[in-house]
């Protein structure tokens, strides 16, 4: 599977790690099953750290993903935050497009360009709707 998920309970965290060709059902697969992982708690913040991956999708299948997470929204909670990260131009695209999408769903998105700059934003307790 080209996706690597980790949960912090302790820290409240999930964090994905992406490699190789990936496409939005890769996504949903990994949300859904970070979801029912025994250590997940709703409102848990999130990272995609999509550094490694190279991403085949459509904005239509962006939109699939973004009403996938949507529909499940009770047991995935709500008002956490979800941290991207690539330094890729075509990646940074995609995970805007993700970002404009999600915009009236109850999270909040941030794009990253370095890991550190994103766990740091997951981990602070400003308000995200500030930054």
């Amino acid at each position: 599977m080209p996706v690597e998920t980790e949960i912090f309970p302790s820290k409240k965290l999930v964090i994905h790690t992406c490699s190789g060709e990936m496409d939005a059902e890769d996504f949903i697969r990994a949300f859904d099953a970070s979801i029912e992982h025994p250590y997940f708690r709703p409102g848990m913040n999130v990272l995609w750290d999509i550094r490694k991956a190279t991403i085949n999708t459509t904005p239509q299948n962006i939109q699939k993903l973004v009403t996938h997470v949507a529909q499940m929204r009770e047991k995935r909670g709500s008002g956490y935050r979800l941290a991207v990260v690539s330094e890729k131009s075509v990646l940074l695209m995609l995970a805007g497009i993700f970002k404009a999408l999600s915009t009236p769903l109850t999270f909040h998105v941030r794009i990253h360009r370095d890991l550190d700059s994103a766990k740091r934003w997951l981990q602070n307790g400003e308000n995200p709707k500030n930054v």
